[in-house]
């Protein structure tokens, strides 16, 4: 019972099948579901791993954003790349132009692909410069991890109160789902 679901663009069909269900059953009992639409920022709709496919835990592509600064640096620093000299133009077709990208302002953005387009650039400094643009960006998110790390119990205690509420919420739903199909066992 939601409008929008924020999903990647590889998500899609799953809302999809959820709106042809929930099309289905409203179809023979009246009302009841709201027909979700998929909400895909068009930046982010698809990432790419670091070896060029989506990225995908499932295909080892990943950069373990919480991980240890080595593992991170060494994930980053193995993003495939082509095998253009030093003095060639560079294509921006790539996992590195895009991942960096994704975390750098309208003129970082503008400036990478000057670079990228005149001779002399190397694709290990462009690396390094995305290893510190991606530290920067989630110093905040790995210090408040930590924290809630350090915090167990807390963290449960919220899980629990969240599974209540989902609870309580998918009672309500499933309550009116029986009563409009005539389950009602009062």
């Amino acid at each position: 019972n939601t409008n929008f679901v924020p999903v990647g663009k590889d998500q899609k069909q799953h809302i999809e099948m959820a709106r042809d269900i929930a099309n289905k059953f409203n179809a023979n009992y009246g009302e009841v579901f709201i027909l979700p639409e998929p909400d895909i920022v068009k930046e982010t709709q698809l990432i790419p791993g670091i070896d060029g496919q989506k990225m995908s835990k499932s295909y080892n592509n990943t950069i373990p954003i919480f991980g240890k600064d080595k593992e991170i640096r060494k994930k980053i620093m193995s993003i495939v790349t082509d095998n253009a000299s030093v003095n060639e133009l560079k294509d921006k077709d790539t996992p590195l132009f895009h991942l960096y990208c994704l975390f750098a302002d309208k003129k970082e953005r503008q400036t990478l692909s000057e670079k990228y387009d005149a001779p002399g650039l190397r694709y290990g400094d462009v690396k390094l410069e995305l290893f510190e643009k991606i530290m920067d960006y989630f110093a905040p998110y790995r210090k408040e991890r930590a924290m809630l790390q350090s915090k167990q119990n807390d963290i449960k205690d919220i899980l629990n109160l969240g599974a209540k509420k989902a609870r309580l919420i998918a009672g309500e739903v499933l309550d009116k789902v029986k009563s409009t199909i005539g389950l009602c066992l009062d």
